[in-house]
C-alpha cells in the first residue's frame, strides 16, 4: 500500500508538468489574430505554398521570397493542410517545435543530474517569458531553437563522461546543424564555436574530428543542410549572391539591414536575458548574494576545465551571445536558442541532497506549495494568452480585417499597403495584396517593392478598384496628394481607432464613364 502511494506521488509532479507544457504550447493558439508584420508574411508564404503546392521556392505577392529558407514555412503549410486555414493550424507546427524543445531540454537536465533535474529544468525554461512569447508567435525562432538544442544535446551525449554510440550522436548532431541551416540559415552554425571551443579546453579536438564517420557527418549536414540553397541558387538568377548577402555578411559586418547594429544595439540582449527568464532570474540573484564573496574569486573559476558541464553551459551562453552582440543585425528574438542553457544553470542552483526521510515523503524533493504556486503560475500565463485575444492592437491583423470589410467594394479589388507589412490581411480576404514602399532605399528584399509612384501609374490601367491602407495622418496626407495628381477618384475613411487610413480607388475607365 505505502508503495502505491509513493509511486501515485512519483507520477504525480511528472503528469503536472505534462499537462502545463501542452497547455502552454497548444492552448488559445487559435484565439488570437495574427500579428503584422512577422506572422502576416510568414503565415502568408506559407498559406501559398500550402494552395499552390510550390514548397521549394517561397513566394510572395506571387514573387520570389528568400529572406529565409523554407523548413518553418513548411511546417506551418503543413499544419494549414492539416487543421484548416486558421490562426490554432498557423500556429501548431510552432507549439510543437516549443514542447519538443521542452522534452529535449528534460532530456538534458536528466544527463546532468538525474530526473528530479530534467523535470526542474523543463519546468524552467516551458515557462520562462521570452521561450513562452515565442512559442505563440509564428517566426523562425522557435524551431531554430528546437534544432539547437538538440544540435547540443547530441553533441553533449558524444562527449559526456562515460559516453556511448558516440558515432550515432555525432550523425545525429550533423542532421540537427543541417535541419538548423534549413529553418535559419547560418544562425545555425554559432553554436558549432562553443562546441569546438569545448573539445579545444577538453584537449580533445583531434580526438573528435579525426573519424572515418566524419566525411558521412559533412554529408548529412550538406544534404539537410544545403540541397535547398544549392537548387534555388541554380534555379534563380542571382540567389547565390542574395544568400551570401542577406543570410551572411549583410547580417554581420554590415548595417544595411538597420537591426540595431554596433555595440550600443548590443544593450537590447541585458534586459532580454533578465526579463526573459523571468520569473526564475531571481534564484541567480539569491546565489549571488548568498555567495558574493566567493562567487567571482578566482578559485572558484579555477577548476573549470575539471568540470565538464559547467564549462558546456559556460560556453553555450558566453560564445553565441558575445556573436550575436557583434553582428551588426540583433533582435530580442536571436537569443532564444541560448535560453536552454540558463533553465539547465538554474536548475544545478537547486542541487541539493534531501535527507532519505525527505525523499520517502515527497520523491522529488519538491514541496507540493512550490507545486500549487507553479500551476497558479502557469494558469496566469494561459490568462494572459487568452487576454491578448480581446486587448485591441492596432498589430491584429483579423481585427483590421474585420474594420475595412465594410469598406471594401463589392466587384473585384486589390488591397494595396502602403510601406506596412500588412500581408496577414490575405489571411481573411481573399482580394490580392500587395505591398508598396515610398523609400529610396527599402529593406532589400530579393524582389524589391514597388515604389507607390509605380503603383499609381499602374492602377491607371486596370479595370478594378483598388484599396489603399497607410499608417498615420501624415502617410495619409501625401498618399491624398499623389492620388490627386494621378486624377484618381477615391474615398478616403479615417479608421481613427487604431490610426490606419483607406482610400478606395475607383477604377480609372469606370469613373470616366
Amino acid at each position: 500500500m505505502k508503495n502505491n502511494a509513493l509511486h501515485q506521488r512519483e507520477m504525480l509532479l511528472p503528469a503536472i508538468l505534462i499537462v502545463a507544457v501542452l497547455l502552454l504550447a497548444f492552448g488559445f493558439q487559435g484565439s488570437r489574430g495574427l500579428y503584422a508584420p512577422d506572422e502576416g508574411y510568414y503565415v502568408s508564404l506559407s498559406q501559398a505554398m500550402a494552395e499552390t503546392g510550390d514548397y521549394i521556392v517561397p513566394r510572395l505577392h506571387s514573387e520570389p521570397w528568400l529572406d529565409k529558407p523554407p523548413l518553418s514555412l513548411w511546417g506551418t503549410a503543413i499544419g494549414l493542410r492539416l487543421f484548416g486555414m486558421n490562426e490554432w493550424g498557423a500556429r501548431v507546427f510552432h507549439g510543437l517545435c516549443y514542447a519538443l524543445t521542452t522534452l529535449l531540454v528534460f532530456l538534458f537536465g536528466v544527463s546532468f543530474g538525474g530526473k528530479r533535474e530534467g523535470m526542474l529544468t523543463a519546468a524552467f525554461y516551458v515557462t520562462m517569458i521570452l521561450p513562452f512569447i515565442a512559442g505563440n508567435i509564428v517566426t523562425p525562432d522557435t524551431p531554430l531553437a528546437l534544432w539547437t538544442t538538440a544540435a547540443f544535446y547530441c553533441f553533449w551525449k558524444s562527449v559526456e563522461p562515460g559516453a556511448r554510440r558516440v558515432v550515432l550522436w555525432k550523425m545525429l548532431m550533423c542532421a540537427a546543424f543541417g535541419l538548423g541551416f534549413l529553418t535559419k540559415g547560418p544562425a545555425m552554425l554559432i553554436p558549432s564555436a562553443a562546441m569546438f571551443l569545448f573539445l579545444l579546453f577538453q584537449r580533445r579536438t583531434l580526438e573528435y574530428f579525426i573519424t572515418p564517420w566524419a566525411v558521412a557527418g559533412v554529408a548529412l549536414f550538406c544534404i539537410f543542410g544545403l540541397g535547398w540553397y544549392a537548387y534555388v541558387a541554380h534555379a534563380l538568377p542571382g540567389a547565390f549572391d542574395y544568400f551570401l548577402d542577406n543570410q551572411l555578411l549583410g547580417r554581420t559586418i554590415s548595417s544595411k539591414y538597420s537591426r540595431n547594429p554596433g555595440l550600443t544595439g548590443a544593450l537590447i540582449y541585458a534586459p532580454v536575458i533578465l526579463l526573459g527568464t523571468l520569473p526564475w532570474s531571481w534564484l541567480w540573484w539569491k546565489e549571488l548574494i548568498q555567495n558574493r564573496k566567493t562567487i567571482f574569486h578566482h578559485a572558484s573559476w579555477k577548476n573549470l576545465y575539471n568540470d565538464p558541464q559547467r564549462l558546456f553551459l559556460a560556453l553555450w551562453i558566453v560564445v553565441p551571445m558575445t556573436v550575436l552582440c557583434l553582428a551588426s543585425s540583433k533582435l530580442p528574438l536571436y537569443a532564444l536558442p541560448v535560453f536552454p542553457a540558463f533553465a539547465l544553470a538554474t536548475a544545478r542552483l537547486l542541487r541539493a541532497p534531501a535527507a532519505a526521510a525527505q525523499w520517502l515523503e515527497n520523491p522529488w524533493g519538491i514541496p507540493w506549495r512550490t507545486a500549487i504556486v507553479f500551476l497558479i503560475y502557469i494558469m496566469a500565463l494561459m490568462g494572459t494568452k487568452y487576454a491578448a485575444a480581446h486587448i485591441p492592437h492596432k498589430k491584429d491583423m483579423r481585427a483590421l480585417h474585420a474594420l475595412i470589410e465594410q469598406y471594401l467594394p463589392d466587384e473585384q479589388y486589390e488591397i494595396v499597403s502602403i510601406r506596412e507589412h500588412l500581408e496577414g490581411l490575405g489571411f481573411y480576404d481573399n482580394a490580392v495584396i500587395e505591398r508598396v514602399t515610398t523609400k529610396e532605399d527599402p529593406y532589400p528584399f530579393f524582389v524589391l517593392p514597388e515604389q507607390l509612384l509605380e503603383e499609381v501609374e499602374e492602377m491607371k490601367t486596370d479595370n478594378y478598384h483598388h484599396v489603399l491602407i497607410c499608417h498615420g495622418a501624415k502617410h495619409a496626407s501625401e498618399l491624398s496628394t499623389v492620388l490627386h495628381r494621378a486624377a484618381i477618384t477615391f474615398q478616403e475613411v479615417d479608421l481613427s481607432s487604431n490610426e490606419y487610413y483607406l482610400f478606395i480607388c475607383d477604377p480609372i475607365e469606370s469613373a470616366s464613364n
